[in-house]
């Protein structure tokens, strides 16, 4: 069985080429350091910056959710008169508690934030 190969000729212009293009390639490897450096910055800045947004996102989540909560804290002793009408409403022990502990972690957020935010201080959101 015969088989039919064909030979394509390789011309001088494409071997001249592809020498050319790997001279080229051989060069900027030599010369890559400076491109390695800074795609290496870029590469570590931009891990923090993504960092950074995500601590901001989530600061912002916990923001949201503590005062959510807070403005959940209600009075939860009544006072009624004899009609049945309430006559006053205070807060047990507990619940003033919850809303002291609330009202701490509300403000440690909001000034965890206004630090990332206004100085590039992201160590007390770090720690949420």
């Amino acid at each position: 069985m015969e088989e039919n190969v064909q030979v394509t000729e390789v011309t001088l212009d494409a071997v001249s080429f592809a020498e050319n293009l790997k001279t080229k390639v051989d060069f900027e490897i030599k010369n890559a350091q400076e491109k390695v450096l800074q795609q290496t910055v870029d590469q570590l800045v931009n891990a923090e910056v993504e960092l950074r947004k995500n601590l901001i996102l989530d600061g912002l989540k916990t923001y949201d959710d503590v005062k959510d909560k807070l403005s959940k804290v209600k009075p939860d002793v009544l006072t009624y008169d004899e009609t049945g009408k309430v006559t006053s409403q205070s807060f047990s022990k507990a619940k003033v508690d919850e809303k002291l502990k609330l009202e701490k972690q509300f403000k440690e957020i909001e000034i965890a934030l206004n630090l990332a935010i206004d100085k590039g201080d992201y160590k007390k959101l770090q720690k949420k």
